[in-house]
């Protein structure tokens, strides 16, 4: 049952090779795309299946940290007035959110909801990351952190009167995020990607939505089978982003270009697959 978690998305990563060279995209680029999905999915499924102890619970809120102050750093280094969501590294943007979110998301779930200590401080990280989300801004992750941050301050131990001082400030940041304008047009392979392959074919549209859906729906399973709550947090975010995907809002997670998704899931899936061991 692990291994479908690392091949769910090999199906859309394919479809992209169709759907790239259909829009006369760069041979570079699609065959980009298929080497960092493969290297990605390959080294994640390889390095999560060593035996080597769990990470402690230190490691896990450093790392948690980190990776919250990555998404802050968009905005600090880019001085244009677009949004700011890439992280440039030489000639190559990393779409940072998409990126390391998903592995945000297993942190914050394992702190919450699976450390015997106090964990009610663990759930002021959804507020302050959708304000990162929100200053970039970034509203389809905003949408998707804020549907997880919900559901998951809600589940919590905190008091009453804590969980409003997270959600509201958490929904607060979304609508800020969801208010501000956004110039960017979508891109054909990139955001536009189902509608790219209704062009093709309504058949093509419909076999490329399954191939959408189906990391979401493996993560379902995956959560009913090892009773394990943060897969159906996943499953959720993915969805939520998929939707937005649909209406041209943000890049179509694994389907499509785009590095910042696929490495994104790969370090879910590297995640996802220790929790288990």
């Amino acid at each position: 049952m692990r291994s479908l978690l690392f091949l769910a998305p090999i199906p859309a990563l394919l479809m992209s090779i169709v759907l790239m060279r259909f829009a006369d995209v760069s041979k570079i680029l699609w065959i980009q795309q298929v080497v960092l999905g493969a290297l990605a999915l390959v080294c994640a499924y390889a390095f999560s299946n060593r035996r080597s102890s769990g990470w402690s619970t230190k490691s896990q809120v450093y790392l948690l940290v980190f990776l919250s102050l990555l998404l802050f750093l968009p905005p600090l280094l880019d001085s244009s007035t677009s949004p700011q969501r890439w992280l440039v590294l030489g000639g190559f943007r990393l779409y940072i959110a998409a990126c390391v979110l998903p592995l945000i998301l297993i942190l914050l779930e394992s702190l919450i909801h699976e450390n015997r200590s106090d964990t009610s401080s663990w759930i002021f990280f959804y507020p302050v990351i959708s304000l990162a989300l929100a200053w970039q801004p970034d509203a389809s992750q905003s949408l998707a952190l804020a549907a997880i941050g919900v559901i998951s301050i809600a589940r919590s131990g905190a008091r009453t009167l804590m969980k409003a001082s997270c959600i509201v400030p958490l929904l607060v940041a979304t609508m800020w995020s969801s208010a501000q304008p956004d110039p960017l047009q979508p891109v054909a392979y990139v955001e536009g990607v189902i509608q790219l392959a209704a062009t093709i074919h309504i058949g093509f549209a419909g076999v490329s939505l399954l191939f959408v859906v189906l990391p979401p729906l493996i993560l379902i399973l995956m959560g009913r089978r090892y009773q394990q709550s943060g897969f159906f947090m996943l499953a959720l975010y993915y969805l939520v982003i998929d939707v937005c995907a649909y209406l041209q809002l943000t890049p179509m997670p694994l389907l499509g270009f785009g590095a910042g998704p696929i490495l994104g899931y790969a370090f879910m899936a590297y995640a996802a697959n220790r929790k288990l061991h």
